[in-house]
């Protein structure tokens, strides 16, 4: 999921350069990017500790920063106003962030039941609407960075699906309650008055002591 989520993150970060926004307005993207996979990943059950790791913020970094990357130069075309079209007859390399765009927004249609999901996932449904033509880049982008500040990352409860659901390996081992031989019983309260008393010198000192 988060492999799949980049490639489209990387598109939007492409974007963003073509349109001569700035380093600033990509790392905006990257960041709320990871923002939209993470919310995704807690609809699907998915464990937002995964986000961190190279599936998720290492692998989308690569993917957003890298001059090489074929979903960021793919991007870039279309943020420089050439067609869909134009790039897939001319480029020799599969941009799979185009089929991926839209079967996520397709995914999130259908799994997510909150309220208002295209202010949740505004770069997944922007760039649809770029790929299917509905808008142009330069009106995608404009809603997309006026989005109002808020807080970018927030803690959402761990989902439930990784809840142990078979028995512990140990549960069948039967409970044997601990019984003291007479032995130990011995030991343990000879312990206990050799704690309680004290030698002679000590009883010699304790007068001494007092009378200070």
């Amino acid at each position: 999921l988060g492999g799949a989520i980049k490639n489209v993150v990387a598109l939007a970060a492409g974007i963003a350069d073509g349109l001569k926004l700035g380093l600033n307005a990509r790392s905006g993207i990257v960041t709320r990017g990871l923002g939209e996979m993470r919310r995704l990943f807690y609809v699907l059950g998915g464990k937002q500790s995964t986000l961190t790791g190279l599936a998720g913020v290492g692998d989308t970094l690569c993917t957003c920063f890298g001059p090489k990357s074929r979903n960021r130069q793919a991007g870039e075309r279309l943020g420089k106003g050439e067609t869909l079209e134009e790039i897939l007859a001319t480029s020799s390399q599969v941009s799979e962030g185009v089929p991926t765009a839209k079967a996520l927004a397709r995914l999130i249609r259908e799994r997510d039941t909150s309220f208002r999901t295209d202010l949740k996932y505004p770069i997944i449904f922007g760039v649809e609407a770029i790929l299917n033509e509905e808008k142009t880049a330069t009106e995608s982008f404009k809603d997309v960075m006026s989005d109002p500040l808020s807080m970018e990352l927030y803690e959402l409860p761990e989902p439930r699906l990784y809840e142990r659901t078979t028995p512990s390996p140990l549960s069948h081992v039967p409970h044997v309650p601990h019984v003291q031989s007479e032995d130990s019983m011995h030991m343990e309260n000879q312990q206990d008055v050799n704690a309680g008393s004290t030698t002679r010198s000590d009883r010699e000192e304790i007068p001494r002591i007092s009378q200070q």
